[in-house]
């Protein structure tokens, strides 16, 4: 789809993993890969057939909508689905997943993304000092990547769940100095400024790693 620097990508889907990365083209590239574990065509076709996906086009082009779910409530487990999506490099990204890892590439724009399951990643390319960075997981390590130079507000909070015998220690990881406050019991978190300040960058995650490294 046509687009234009500097308009946002949103995608609502469930369980699926999504890929972003940026290119030179002011073009939207939504490729959806469904593939359905089966022995035979005639048996692939019913799941294959399940994920629908709903584009809308705003603004002359500036916004690009996308929804993707299972037109049957309860999804076969033949079926996998993943986003692969390329959108230009200055761009702006909301992205929520109903279960299922998100990978962003460079880009130069605000990012919110969640996921109900999975990790994050995402590299960041500096510009300017007013735009904001959400990442959330309900499960998962969160990783960024942020250039030495750019000027970075920080807020990330772990919270650790204890299940069963697991005994895994999470913790929050950075190059940068910050304030971590490892409470009593089940939160950590971390705060600070890195150059100065800037761009608002936020993490959450429940029983994962969050790392924070420059490049």
């Amino acid at each position: 789809m046509d687009t234009k620097k500097g308009g946002k990508l949103v995608l609502d889907s469930d369980r699926v993993p999504i890929e972003i990365e940026n290119w030179d083209k002011d073009v939207v590239q939504v490729l959806v890969e469904k593939r359905a574990d089966v022995f035979t065509k005639e048996e692939a076709s019913r799941p294959l057939a399940d994920f629908e996906l709903d584009l809308t086009v705003n603004d002359g082009g500036r916004e690009i909508v996308l929804n993707g779910e299972s037109s049957n409530s309860r999804r076969s487990n033949s079926l996998d689905v993943r986003f692969i999506i390329k959108v230009p490099m200055r761009y702006n990204i909301a992205v929520e997943t109903g279960g299922g890892g998100i990978n962003i590439g460079d880009l130069q724009g605000n990012v919110d993304a969640e996921t109900s399951g999975g990790g994050i990643e995402v590299e960041f390319i500096a510009g300017g000092g007013d735009r904001h960075y959400t990442l959330e997981t309900a499960g998962g390590d969160i990783n960024i990547s942020l250039p030495s130079d750019m000027k970075a507000t920080v807020y990330a909070e772990l919270r650790i769940q204890k299940r069963g015998w697991s005994s895994k220690d999470y913790d929050i990881y950075s190059d940068s100095k910050l304030d971590i406050d490892k409470k009593e019991g089940d939160l950590i978190s971390a705060r600070g400024k890195i150059n100065g300040g800037g761009n608002m960058v936020r993490l959450r995650t429940t029983n994962g790693d969050i790392n924070i490294e420059k490049r």
